[in-house]
């Protein structure tokens, strides 16, 4: 093959470990080192290491939009401090204070109304239940009063204290309201000292019940706060001028932008290696558990590795134009041709987080996700590769609905949806770009790496690729068995879950070395005369063995591919050459034959498919070979073949169980009842009663 050279060169270079771990290892290490670097390179590139005081070096721009905190924040402490107080009034201070003038009142009146007491004793008991400052000509003057005047002028100093509490009093209004309250009172007309002594009773009892609502004020100060809009530094506004003295508010817009080197060069090396080693990581535990087969076969584990990194790669290059420009589908699309649908599904999962760690966006992260997986899908149901650009134009169409729904979710304000139409733009564009690459890629991809991909088997089961129209034109017979025994072993592996493509293309090329000699095979004689008539028997065994070599060599000759050889070269495994083996010993005359000259040189088929087409051969000459078989006589040849490759150990190798044996035999006998039935023979009266129908009909 075209691939094994360079791959031998590869694997042979003198820093290469000869032990087939120890490489992987290598590979593992090598590609945790090289996406750390990729992983670095962003921050490296983009971040500066700068001081408040320091003269900016070069003018530093927004790379994306993102909100300026600072002014934000002193913006929204304004609008806080703008607010005023909120107020409420105590009522339990209110009826408190009523309660106060209440209790002195009553002790007027009981005081009054002691017996045996003479004006002095009751002004000295009244007066220790007064609120102090009350003067004790006043308390006489209550004392002393009628009846009449003292009920009047305690209700209305009563009520104007109740007007003064009910309209609220603040406590930096307190004195003030005192001293109003106050002169109201003095002003009812009564005796000026009774008037006095209501006058110092409100305003020893007035209190300030109007007070703030801490709760309140603080969430009015919250509402107006969030009133204000963020202030957006966009993409492209200058942070920082070259020659400009750098601020602490400076480094704070460079440090949310990211462009702010806080840590040592060592330590964010170490960290992208970290990022690396976790992705690598994710992906190791991903195959050894999904996929076992990548992570033993190198060539695999090398593809697998160099898809990723190329990809990564690709969206650090093209990151300065826009974050959503990066062909990740190209990298989902190349991972479903070459490892399945499962394993694109997780690799689509993977980019995105790559994505993510290089442009720190969980949109761009979820765009590249959403288009992933689409391309993951789409590439499931390749036919021709085409069909790689239509998968990379679908992955566009999911990336760029992503952008729109995202910009929905995060709003008109949102810094995630300021570029709406131009994100969603690049998204779409990927796609396009996507599908190109996996379409350049791929034909690389197959020839360095030797996969095996759907495409490329379509492509060797075109009638026009150069064996099989060797084989058309030089062996008919050949071709004819390679299609029917492709069509067998097709069905049969379709029945038991394997790869039907793969041994349908196996089948049509597993007989090419018959094109050294095709008149020494009976499906190339037509009736002519048996070149075998005049060989011995040990020369014809050679001969017919000799093709499935002949096979390998031409087969290498065409660049085939390593998988097709395999079918040549195990197609006939170590079965004995039995009609020329009992003609060597039926003309030894009693001397020994050996049985070894008669073998196939093998090697045993090692896969569903191989166990197949071998089976495949046999029954399809087998039944072949017996003219015109019944349906019994079908069945009966197809099991007694199967059983002999069985008891003869030919499918000892081969990962198949006694029940895929059984389906395949089964799908054997009844697709051969269909192509060999016997055909109906009919009446001579019946035949000659249908000819003039046919002469009137124009046949």
């Amino acid at each position: 093959m075209r691939s094994s050279g360079l791959w031998r060169r590869v694997q042979s270079a003198p820093w290469s470990a000869r032990d087939s771990v120890a490489r992987r290892g290598f590979w593992s290490v090598l590609f945790v080192l090289a996406l750390g670097a990729v992983f670095a390179s962003v921050a490296l590139t983009s971040q500066v290491s700068l001081q408040a005081g320091q003269a900016s070096p070069t003018t530093i721009t927004a790379p994306r939009d993102f909100v300026d905190q600072p002014d934000t924040a002193n913006q929204r402490a304004a609008a806080a401090a703008r607010v005023a107080p909120v107020y409420r009034i105590d009522t339990g201070l209110l009826q408190q204070s009523l309660a106060g003038f209440d209790s002195a009142l009553a002790a007027v009146n009981g005081a009054r109304q002691a017996t045996g007491l003479t004006t002095a004793e009751r002004q000295i008991a009244l007066s220790a239940q007064l609120p102090p400052g009350i003067p004790v000509q006043d308390q006489n003057a209550v004392l002393t009063t009628d009846a009449e005047t003292l009920a009047a002028s305690a209700a209305a100093a009563r009520a104007d204290l109740n007007a003064a509490l009910q309209a609220g009093i603040r406590p930096s209004d307190l004195p003030a309201a005192r001293a109003s309250l106050a002169a109201e009172v003095q002003r009812l007309g009564n005796p000026p000292a009774v008037d006095d002594f209501f006058a110092r009773l409100v305003g020893g009892t007035l209190v300030a019940d109007d007070l703030e609502d801490t709760a309140a004020t603080a969430q009015a100060q919250q509402a107006a706060a969030n009133a204000v809009s963020p202030v957006v530094i966009v993409t492209g506004q200058v942070i920082v001028r070259q020659g400009d003295i750098v601020t602490a508010k400076d480094l704070t817009l460079l440090r949310a932008a990211g462009l702010l080197r806080v840590e040592g060069t060592a330590t964010l090396a170490l960290g992208a290696l970290a990022a690396s080693a976790v992705l690598w990581g994710l992906a190791s535990a991903f195959l050894r558990l999904h996929d076992r087969e990548v992570l033993l076969r190198e060539r695999a584990m090398v593809l697998f590795g160099m898809i990723v990194l190329v990809s990564v790669a690709l969206e650090r290059a093209l990151l300065p134009l826009s974050p959503y420009l990066v062909p990740a589908g190209a990298g989902t699309i190349l991972f479903a041709v070459a490892f399945g649908g499962g394993t694109a599904v997780f690799a689509a999962a993977l980019l995105a987080a790559a994505a993510g760690v290089l442009t720190h966006s969980a949109s761009v992260a979820l765009s590249v996700l959403a288009g992933g997986l689409i391309a993951a899908f789409s590439a499931g149901t390749l036919h021709q590769r085409r069909d790689l650009v239509r998968a990379g134009l679908y992955a566009g169409v999911a990336a760029a609905a992503a952008v729109g729904a995202l910009a929905l979710v995060y709003g008109g304000s949102s810094t995630e949806g300021q570029n709406l139409a131009s994100d969603a733009l690049s998204a779409a564009v990927s796609g396009v770009l996507a599908g190109v690459l996996a379409v350049g890629c791929l034909t690389y991809i197959e020839d360095i790496f030797g996969i095996l991909t759907p495409v490329r088997l379509l492509e060797l089961g075109n009638p026009n690729q150069p064996l099989l129209r060797r084989l058309v034109v030089e062996a008919p017979g050949t071709y004819h068995h390679s299609l029917m025994v492709g069509n067998l072993a097709e069905a049969a592996v379709q029945a038991v879950g394997g790869n039907a493509l793969l041994v349908r293309i196996g089948a049509l090329y597993h007989d090419v070395g018959k094109l050294k000699r095709p008149y020494f095979f009976i499906e190339n004689q037509l009736g002519g005369s048996n070149p075998h008539d005049h060989l011995s028997p040990n020369l014809s065994a050679l001969v017919i063995i000799s093709h499935t070599k002949d096979g390998v060599e031409l087969a290498r000759e065409s660049h085939l591919p390593q998988e097709i050889i395999e079918f040549i070269r195990t197609h006939h495994g170590t079965q004995l050459v039995s009609y020329f083996y009992e003609r060597a010993r039926s003309s030894a005359d009693g001397a020994e034959v050996s049985e070894a000259n008669f073998r196939y040189p093998g090697p045993l088929p090692t896969t569903v498919e191989q166990a197949a087409l071998m089976l495949a051969d046999g029954v399809e000459a087998a039944v072949r070979a017996a003219r015109t078989p019944s349906s019994g006589e079908i069945e009966s040849i197809v099991r007694r073949l199967v059983k002999d490759r069985l008891d003869t150990g030919q499918l000892d190798r081969a990962p198949i169980t006694l029940r895929d044996v059984d389906t395949i035999t089964v799908t054997f006998v009844r697709m051969l009842q269909s192509a060999y039935h016997a055909r109906v023979e009919y009446p001579e009266q019946v035949v000659q009663e249908f000819r003039p129908a046919r002469r009137r009909a124009g046949a």
